[in-house]
């Protein structure tokens, strides 16, 4: 439900397809898998905004245990809280700062 929701997919059945064109334009999914298969690595994408939500995504390559290649595994990480957390933090410090280098009146 919640990947639903920051990929803004109706309720139900999702497919592939659907996170594919719902991220289309922010991240090209099909080159990382691709990219995390060849180099055999989990691959990470940064900061991908979508609507009110910043997300990480992480491509994991899925190999049996003879090292063949099963698929992958995609991780939708919300660092949405954390990105505002880093924000208030930023502009706190910077009052701070300023604070304290303007004279005491």
């Amino acid at each position: 439900p919640k990947a639903r929701e920051i990929l803004s997919l109706p309720p139900g059945k999702t497919t592939m397809v659907d996170v594919l064109n719902s991220l289309s334009g922010k991240i090209d999914i099909r080159t990382k898998v691709e990219e995390a298969i060849q180099k055999s690595t989990i691959i990470t994408v940064h900061d991908i905004g979508l609507g009110a939500f910043n997300l990480h995504v992480i491509i994991i390559p899925v190999k049996d245990k003879d090292g063949g290649f099963l698929g992958s595994v995609i991780v939708l990480h919300d660092r949405t809280k954390t990105k505002e957390l880093e924000a208030l933090r930023n502009q706190f410090e910077a009052m701070m700062i300023h604070d304290l280098r303007a004279p005491l009146g």
